[in-house]
């Protein structure tokens, strides 16, 4: 929860999080949650 406080007060609107966090409820950012590191990939890069 603290990072993500951080990375606001930094001026970061989004962050990407594992499927399994349970923070961020309040974190005013954009959450996006993943499930594993290919799906991660596979998003960013547009294979998945």
């Amino acid at each position: 929860e603290n990072r993500l406080k951080e990375a606001r007060k930094l001026g970061f609107t989004s962050a990407i999080l594992p499927s399994d966090d349970k923070t961020g409820g309040q974190s005013g950012l954009s959450l996006t949650r993943m499930g594993d590191l290919t799906a991660f990939v596979g998003d960013v890069f547009g294979a998945g």
